[in-house]
């Protein structure tokens, strides 16, 4: 399984943690926010603006995301 590279900052109470513990802490953070970063689940969760228009299609929001269809004045704003 293919880890990815993010910047994590953990705090901890102690600093009595061993490194064994730290890294099954690091490895079930890692397993948490895996599903969280998929593209389909930001499609759900935004939505583009564009001049006049909001759409959600996920098409659109899909080659946003991913850096190919990038207009002048588009906007992704989160639907909460």
């Amino acid at each position: 399984m293919k880890k990815l590279n993010r910047k994590l900052v953990i705090l901890f109470k102690d600093g009595t943690v061993s490194e064994l513990a730290m890294e099954k802490l690091i490895d079930k953070l890692d397993e948490m926010l895996k599903p969280l970063e998929s593209v389909e689940l930001f499609c759900q969760t935004h939505e583009m603006a564009d001049g006049y228009n909001i759409t959600q299609n996920n098409f659109k929001l899909k080659n946003i995301f991913n850096g190919e269809d990038l207009l002048p004045y588009c906007f992704i704003i989160g639907k909460n």
